[in-house]
């Protein structure tokens, strides 16, 4: 993954220390992202779970695609609202399962 990857190619402090301001910079575009969508969300969840009004036993699932480029700046590219579950590779299913046992554990 990214994370390996960095430590290998610019050593273990200095790959940590991109994978730190990768992480920062993603967390916060995600966060950004969410807000600025936040109402049609909340809207969403109390007309899809009339009997959860507080929505606190009711999830969706977003995939948002990010770029980082050689400069560690995070980019959103797109946001879906129902990303695809297919899998067309090795990488893609474990990708996929991996993220879908870990909302589901939540």
């Amino acid at each position: 993954d990214l994370h390996e990857w960095l430590e290998a190619t610019h050593g273990p402090t200095k790959g940590k220390e991109i994978w730190a301001t990768i992480y920062q910079r993603s967390k916060d575009v995600v966060i950004k992202t969410f807000l600025s969508i936040e109402a049609d969300v909340v809207s969403k969840i109390r007309q899809e779970c009339k009997s959860d009004p507080t929505g606190s036993r009711c999830f969706e699932l977003y995939g948002l695609d990010l770029m980082v480029d050689d400069q560690y700046n995070v980019t959103l590219i797109e946001a879906n609202i129902m990303p695809s579950l297919a899998t067309g590779s090795t990488l893609d299913k474990a990708v996929k399962a991996r993220m879908l046992a870990h909302m589901l554990t939540l």
